[in-house]
């Protein structure tokens, strides 16, 4: 009986011990795992602390490239974004916003370029009409209103004119006169593209009854109501034939149905 107990007794110890060493085991790579975590997360804090501080990372320049409208010099001071500030301190969200809000603009990307310049492209409206409203604006195709100048290279633009109130910059117009003259142009646009460099002048006075002026010696088209695409065809193929002739027109009057009635210059 005694060796028996001995027996249970050794083999009970050997069970013992086994789990009490995989136990250990388990303990030290635990131990190990935390430490390397505790390790890593040390050298990205400090990387982190390091990329904040270093004068490598000091913001030297800003590009700033895709507008036409919009002057750099103007966008920096919309973005306010000071030079030899951190890089990674500069609020490219709070930028793309502040740049967002001029209505000349309707899309801002931002990207910084290790280890010291920002990007800023800009993606701005397109004005497709000048509006003459006390002063001219850009009008975009979906009537957004903007500020314009002179030197902006927008000459070769249509002139829309006519009696608007409550313009503003920064404001989608639903005036009847101005959502006229926009489908005037996508009329042209689609019919007889030609035509829009023919013209310098869209007159809305009377919305149901439009008023073009040509450029050149300022011929009077008056379009009067019913199908602008079906006018406008035709007023296309009696300029090119009149051109072809040498006979110079003062006025087209497209009112009358399946006519058109044209009054040489005198």
């Amino acid at each position: 009986m005694g060796r028996i107990k001995r027996g249970l007794s050794a083999r009970s110890q050997r069970g013992i011990r086994r789990p009490h060493a995989r136990s250990q085991l388990l303990s030290k790579k635990v131990l190990l795992a935390l430490l390397l975590c505790l390790m890593t997360s040390s050298a990205a804090g400090g990387l982190a602390a390091w990329t904040r501080t270093a004068p490598l990372f000091k913001l030297s320049t800003i590009d700033v490239g895709g507008n036409r409208l919009v002057p750099s010099k103007s966008a920096l001071e919309i973005a306010m974004v000071e030079k030899d500030i951190n890089i990674f301190a500069v609020d490219l969200e709070a930028i793309k916003k502040a740049l967002e809000r001029d209505p000349r603009i309707l899309e801002v990307t931002i990207r910084r370029e290790l280890p010291s310049k920002i990007v800023i492209t800009i993606r701005e409206r397109e004005p497709v009409l000048l509006l003459s409203a006390g002063q001219l604006y850009g009008l975009d195709q979906g009537g957004m209103v903007m500020p314009v100048n002179q030197v902006q290279g927008l000459d070769d633009i249509p002139v829309l004119t006519g009696a608007f109130s409550d313009v503003q910059p920064g404001v989608a117009s639903k005036h009847i006169g101005i959502q006229k003259g926009l489908e005037i142009r996508q009329a042209i646009l689609e019919t007889a593209p030609f035509l829009l460099d023919q013209i310098s002048e869209i007159n809305v006075s009377l919305p149901e009854a439009p008023l073009l002026y040509l450029v050149g010696g300022g011929a009077q088209v008056h379009l009067g109501s019913g199908n602008l695409r079906v006018k406008l065809r035709r007023l296309w193929t009696v300029l090119e034939d009149q051109a072809a002739q040498g006979i110079s027109i003062q006025r087209f009057d497209l009112r009358f149905k399946n006519q058109v009635i044209c009054q040489p210059v005198s």
